[in-house]
């Protein structure tokens, strides 16, 4: 939502005269901050509360990046031709935008498994701990009437549950973290943006 309302305001600072080159960084450190502020918040108890100026953030940092992108990936170009670059670069964003899915989507498969072995490496039946915590769940589920055996299946169930959980949440917060830095090795990148020519002016028409 905030980034329909923030998308008119910079498209008049970037009409105004403020070069790309100053919004976009500011873009990629707002996308840092709201990732690493993500993997912070997510916890077994989180809830709607904690993600909703965590994604207000994000709204606020997308309208400083996809403006300033587009109208700098057609700069120069009028005409029929923008409006074919502009379709062009409409294909790119979609194309990279699958591609950052499939990566993540992979990324989040693969470390789900690796920190459920680490995990679950610690989680022995010979450990005291669990020895206890098991006794505990089943002792529990007997309490609300499900016999020793049905008791002792739900506890194990419960505690892989719990593990999987706990997976979840450090993998999450990793992937965040994975995300924010690949925002912050993008700001490199903005020394090679060409700066526009004296008087060129910005047509943000091409850009809808």
């Amino acid at each position: 939502m905030l980034s329909g309302f923030m998308m008119p305001v910079v498209g008049k600072m970037i009409q105004g005269g403020v070069p790309q080159k100053y919004i976009l960084p500011v873009g990629f450190t707002v996308f840092f901050v709201f990732s690493y502020w993500m993997s912070t918040q997510i916890s077994p108890t989180a809830g709607e509360s904690d993600f909703f100026w965590p994604l207000i953030l994000r709204g606020f940092g997308l309208a400083l990046l996809f403006l300033p992108i587009t109208t700098m990936s057609l700069s120069g170009i009028s005409g029929k031709d923008a409006g074919q670059a502009a379709g062009l670069t409409g294909m790119i964003r979609q194309l990279g935008g699958s591609f950052g899915v499939a990566l993540v989507g992979t990324y989040l498969e693969r470390s789900i498994a690796q920190n459920r072995e680490g995990i679950s490496s610690n989680v022995s039946l010979y450990d005291p701990e669990t020895q206890q915590r098991l006794q505990g769940l089943t002792a529990s589920f007997m309490s609300k009437g499900a016999s020793f055996i049905d008791a002792q299946q739900q506890a194990y169930a419960a505690l892989g549950g719990m593990i999987m959980k706990q997976t979840s949440i450090i993998t999450y917060a990793q992937t965040f973290l994975m995300i924010g830095a690949f925002f912050l090795l993008c700001l490199p990148l903005i020394l090679l943006v060409q700066r526009p020519k004296p008087g060129e002016k910005v047509d943000l028409n091409a850009a809808h």
